[in-house]
């Protein structure tokens, strides 16, 4: 199906972000899932830094990231694969303190694992986020952990037992 030739689609969407702007409740701020895809994706941004501290921030005193229920484990899982990347980063230097990574990191995996236990009571909200973003993140996670290793891991003092 293609979009009718008579609709004038830069003014509809000049149209939409005046009403968001001139509506205090639907003002658009940084996104976790978002900001943790640029910190995974592509380090050699400017403002990685404050991409990974946004990251650190952002966390909640359960280790999760996000919205309420279903709604957070995308962004925890994000947030949390970005963290590992971070760590597996070569060459060693690396944005921010290493124990403030693996500690966030660490809360990150308790809190991916408790928000799927109790996806049987509280959905995930079932959106392409279900088939295709969450196994990849997932898998992401899974990646890099392997990648991390025991040797990688007791540099940081990242113990997981």
């Amino acid at each position: 199906m293609s979009a009718p030739t008579d609709v004038d689609f830069d003014r509809l969407v000049a149209e939409l972000v005046e009403r968001v702007l001139d509506d205090p409740t639907g003002a658009l701020g940084p996104s976790v899932y978002e900001t943790a895809r640029l910190v995974s994706l592509a380090p050699w941004l400017d403002g990685d830094a404050a991409r990974v501290r946004y990251l650190l921030d952002e966390q909640r005193s359960d280790g999760s990231w996000g919205g309420p229920g279903g709604y957070a484990l995308v962004p925890t899982l994000s947030a949390t694969e970005a963290l590992l990347a971070v760590l597996g980063r070569e060459g060693g230097e690396l944005p921010l303190p290493p124990a403030a990574l693996v500690e966030a990191a660490r809360r990150g995996l308790a809190a991916a694992a408790a928000l799927v236990a109790c996806s049987a009571e509280e959905p995930v909200p079932s959106t392409v986020v279900f088939f295709m973003v969450i196994p990849a993140l997932v898998e992401g996670i899974n990646a890099r952990l392997a990648v991390l290793g025991a040797d990688r891991c007791s540099r940081w003092r990242c113990r997981t037992g």
